[in-house]
């Protein structure tokens, strides 16, 4: 169901997630939808899309999300043949633009193998739930520019299929979880203008990233020109660095 980009208001409606028990894709973004996220919409159990970006909502992401088995549930191919043979049957091609990567993607047949939350540009509160880690096949979260506190769940690495993760313009704190760096899958991450502290885990996967990723915080390691102190001391820019700046200008 795709009703993004209207004038919709008010809470979202209960009986999405009593009656449409078998809703696969459910996007709402850029509407006006206020209040709190129903738990209702977690009786979802085969959502593979969750949008719900660029509205009002407020209060606490529930950590029930993670009973969405449709994320949660490893998939086969065969899945995806089967959802394209009753597609295709019916003379019916399902697609969807779906924000993924740092940027708009465009889905069609291909869909059926797409998962997909994106809560960004609310007013969410609270932390985020560790619960979410269950949703093991999911492949992008975005909660961005939300009031998100608490730190990033330690045990994010349990989430082995994720390829994009966008935490960036909240106020989390702490350190990065060193499982992070264990996401072999990961190829965007956004966890910039926090207030993350500490050293960026070392992994090949997260020091191909570009610093841009973790500005805004006060971490120090590669990708960032910041060096780690060894001696208690703040972390400061790399000076040889710094001078060929100096340099070049």
């Amino acid at each position: 169901m795709n009703l993004d980009d209207n004038d919709l208001d008010g809470g979202i409606p209960i009986w999405v997630g009593t009656y449409l028990v078998e809703l696969r894709y459910l996007i709402l973004r850029s509407n006006k939808f206020s209040g709190k996220i129903s738990p209702e919409i977690c009786l979802l159990n085969s959502l593979q899309i969750l949008n719900l970006s660029d509205n009002k909502l407020s209060g606490k992401i529930p950590s029930c999300l993670s009973n969405l088995s449709g994320m949660a549930i490893e998939r086969g191919l065969e899945y995806h043949y089967i959802i394209q043979y009753e597609v295709y049957r019916w003379a019916f091609i399902e697609s969807a633009s779906v924000a993924t990567k740092g940027s708009e993607l465009e889905y069609g047949t291909s869909l059926s193998l797409v998962t997909n939350i994106n809560l960004s540009k609310n007013n969410l509160s609270d932390n985020i739930p560790k619960e979410l880690t269950r949703l093991v096949e999911l492949r992008s979260l975005n909660l961005s520019k939300n009031r998100l506190t608490g730190s990033i769940p330690e045990n994010i690495g349990d989430m082995k299929q994720m390829e994009s993760l966008n935490f960036s313009m909240n106020s989390l704190s702490g350190q990065i979880p060193k499982s992070l760096a264990i996401l072999s899958f990961l190829n965007y991450l956004n966890i910039s203008f926090n207030n993350l502290t500490g050293e960026i885990p070392t992994s090949t996967q997260l020091m191909g990233l570009d610093a841009s990723s973790f500005i805004g915080n006060s971490l120090c390691g590669p990708p960032l020109t910041i060096k780690c102190s060894k001696d208690g001391e703040e972390p400061k820019e790399d000076e040889d660095e710094g001078a060929e700046e100096s340099v070049i200008e």
